[in-house]
């Protein structure tokens, strides 16, 4: 059964990549909320702990040549500080009227064995999701997922690769590795943008990151599409 999820990330948004089964994401609220608000705990959108500093202005460039805007460093596209977190406005098959749904960046970590960037899912007390993220300055890519974060994804998937550029696409081949087992997958990514994305804190410009997923032993081979908008 095909899945289509939405998502923002970046310092202004973001979403799971492998989203569960109750997230059929529709999410209203992404990281876009972050510049909305400044303590953790409100349910109406949660930022980070620190505060963001304001943005450097670029060079002066020299006489007779266009100035050039500066690459966005990857954490403003995809935030990973310990103890960020933010809160999601989702609704799915099974609930059409949203509920929320907070995301949690626990830092880099080891979980069997494997070191990475971990972020937690999770609904009230009950996880839903652990993703894992290896993020360097050309990508980000992810390395864990399953509930307790043990999934392998071998090799690395590349999510998004930095900076974004519009008409950038890539592929993926490999395995899911989990205690069900190892499932042969694919994956075609797709950059367009940057477009303007409405959200309840304003509308920002982010470029939009398609993804097809498809799994081995799927019923009737559907894909699961995913789509998320990165906003530096």
């Amino acid at each position: 059964m095909a899945e289509e999820g939405a998502g923002v990330r970046g310092r202004h948004g973001a979403a799971a990549l492998f989203p569960p089964p109750r997230l059929r994401a529709h999410a209203a609220w992404g990281l876009a909320a972050l510049l909305a608000c400044c303590c953790l705990a409100l349910l109406a959108g949660c930022g980070p702990r620190q505060s963001l500093p304001p943005p450097v202005p670029p060079p002066a460039a020299p006489e007779g040549r266009a100035p050039q805007q500066a690459a966005s460093p990857p954490g403003d596209y995809f935030p990973h500080g310990d103890e960020d977190e933010w809160e999601f406005r989702v609704t799915d098959a099974e609930h059409p009227q949203p509920y929320g749904v907070r995301l949690a960046s626990l830092g880099e970590m080891e979980l069997g064995g494997l070191k990475a960037h971990y972020f937690q899912m999770r609904q009230g007390q009950e996880v839903l999701q652990m993703e894992g993220f290896r993020v360097a300055s050309d990508a980000v890519r992810m390395v864990a997922f399953g509930t307790d974060g043990t999934g392998r994804i071998e090799p690395p998937m590349t999510v998004l690769r930095l900076p974004p550029k519009a008409g950038d696409a890539w592929r993926w081949q490999g395995t899911l590795r989990s205690e069900d087992g190892d499932v042969q997958a694919s994956a075609e990514f797709r950059v367009t943008g940057p477009e303007q994305v409405e959200t309840p804190a304003g509308s920002f410009a982010a470029f939009r990151v398609e993804r097809t997923v498809t799994r081995a032993g799927d019923v009737g081979g559907q894909p699961i599409r995913n789509t998320q908008w990165y906003a530096p």
